[in-house]
C-alpha cells in the first residue's frame, strides 16, 4: 500500500534525524498488481486471433484515418495483446 503525500507536507519530517528506532520498511512498488478482468481478457484473446489469422490487418489512426499495419506495427500489436493475456487472464 503506497500513501499518497502532499509536496509540502513530506513524508517525514525534515527535522527527523536517522536512528535505529525510525527505519522503514522498504517497499518495492515498481510492479503494478491488475485485477484479472474477464472482458479485457477475451478482447485481447480475440485481438491476438485476429492479428494471427488474417494477412492484412486495417486500423484507424488517431485522426480517423484507415491505414494497414506493417509487419513490425503487426508484431508490436501482437506483443501488447499478449502482455494484456498475461495480465487480465488467469
Amino acid at each position: 500500500m503506497v500513501r499518497k503525500v502532499d509536496a509540502d507536507e513530506g513524508a517525514v519530517p525534515l527535522t527527523v534525524k536517522p536512528t535505529p528506532g525510525n527505519d522503514f520498511e522498504q517497499v518495492d512498488t515498481t510492479e503494478l498488481k491488475v485485477e484479472k478482468n474477464a472482458p479485457y481478457c477475451e478482447r485481447a484473446k480475440d485481438n491476438l486471433e485476429q492479428l494471427d489469422s488474417h494477412a492484412r490487418i486495417q486500423m484507424r489512426n488517431n485522426q480517423g484515418e484507415a491505414h494497414y499495419l506493417s509487419e513490425e506495427e503487426k508484431t508490436a500489436e501482437k506483443e501488447k495483446a499478449i502482455a494484456a493475456i498475461e495480465a487480465y487472464c488467469e
